[in-house]
């Protein structure tokens, strides 16, 4: 005990800290990390580095009478260029599922790339205390959510009573690997990115491995999934290879079903759901890469001497011939324009990225479609419950 309270070892740290595939100690603190350190040696981009690190998803969840809890934490907000971080970094804190208590950051370290290569800009450690209410002796579950939109290295973390770690919060657990459509920085916090809100309202357990810009099919993700203990795993990819004009065809699928094998052989019974790119006019029948446009926006890059180039049209086409190739009864497709199509345009506020409101919808259709909205979500959700109850009986 200190004098500002009862200070949490850093062991029970770790253990309450969910959604990270790693948690790395150093002198400074821990630090939760969404890649594992065999994935990080495997990058080739610096800009990988730094999406698999922000906290989308993480989240500490502890047991305590505790009505205050001070968290002392570095939070690394991201910036291109010289231009200022785009988004704040928001933490959440939650008691017995109900938000009581946010912080928004802007100040702080600052992760930004330059040329491909990212450097780390010092900056004041935050030091905030969240009211968590109640009468300092009922026993409740507090949630703390970090950001989605940051690194997170905490320092330390001090209650005014003591803490325990507590368990996930569902024994059915989702994971989720995405673009930044789905990292989704443009929502207002980390519980409203729409794979956020979505486990929300389902109830389930989210592992969130959305890594804005780098959704690429890269083995390493798909060995960090395979070694990950799930009972659903949904894929939405297809923006990203359009938008780097990483991939053609003859790469694409082969990448596909690489990804796929390594999922599969170490899931035999999970049910995996693949969605396609949602709706983005720019890019429906044009390549990448994605480029800024004069006066705002994005828009693609016509290329009518490489007929092959990417398209979303493509990606869509090439994810049904890879389902329908694998002959796997837990494989199924969702096409993404069901979660946002033509006619929702508008809430793409970049051309490219879906706003807060459109992350809301996103979320809400999702959830329809796997509750009963859709034959092939619908079974993908039923089958991972199913599996679910038979591991909770041994």
């Amino acid at each position: 005990m200190t004098s500002n309270g009862f200070t949490m070892a850093r062991e029970t740290i770790r253990q309450a800290l969910h959604g990270a595939a790693e948690i790395e100690e150093s002198a400074r603190g821990l630090r939760p990390r969404r890649l594992g350190r065999a994935a990080r040696l495997r990058m080739a981009d610096h800009g990988a580095l730094r999406a698999a690190d922000d906290t989308a998803g993480v989240r500490l969840m502890l047991l305590t009478a505790a009505q205050s809890l001070t968290l002392e934490a570095d939070i690394s907000r991201s910036a291109d260029g010289n231009a200022a971080p785009a988004f704040p970094a928001v933490i959440i804190a939650r008691v017995d599922g109900d938000e009581v208590d946010r912080v928004a950051v802007s100040t702080g370290p600052v992760r930004r790339l330059r040329d491909g290569v990212m450097q780390e800009e010092a900056g004041d450690t935050l030091t905030h205390e969240f009211r968590l209410g109640g009468d300092g002796t009922r026993v409740r579950e507090v949630a703390l959510h970090l950001p989605h939109t940051a690194a997170t290295l905490i320092r330390s973390i001090r209650l005014s009573s003591p803490a325990q770690a507590a368990p996930g919060g569902s024994s059915l657990r989702w994971l989720h690997h995405g673009s930044s459509i789905s990292h989704g920085h443009e929502a207002n916090d980390p519980l409203s990115s729409w794979p956020a809100s979505a486990a929300r309202d389902l109830g389930v357990e989210l592992v969130d491995l959305s890594l804005a810009g780098n959704a690429m099919l890269d083995p390493f993700v798909a060995d960090t999934i395979a070694t990950t203990a799930v009972n659903l795993v949904t894929l939405k990819i297809g923006i990203n290879p359009v938008g780097t004009a990483a991939l053609r065809p003859r790469t694409l699928i082969p990448a596909w079903h690489g990804f796929l094998d390594r999922i599969r052989s170490a899931h035999p019974g999970v049910p995996i759901l693949l969605i396609s790119a949602i709706s983005c006019p720019i890019h429906e029948s044009v390549p990448g890469p994605t480029r800024l446009r004069a006066g705002g926006g994005h828009e693609g890059t016509p290329q009518p001497d490489s007929p092959d180039a990417l398209t979303l049209e493509m990606t869509r086409a090439a994810i049904e011939q890879v389902a329908e190739a694998r002959h796997d009864p837990l494989l199924g497709v969702l096409d993404g324009r069901r979660l946002l199509g033509p006619d929702d345009a508008h809430h793409l506020h970049d051309d490219v990225h879906p706003d807060h409101d459109g992350h809301a919808l996103m979320a809400r259709r999702f959830v329809h479609l796997v509750t009963g909205g859709d034959l092939t979500a619908s079974s993908a959700l039923r089958a991972a419950q199913r599996l679910t109850l038979q591991k909770s009986r041994g």
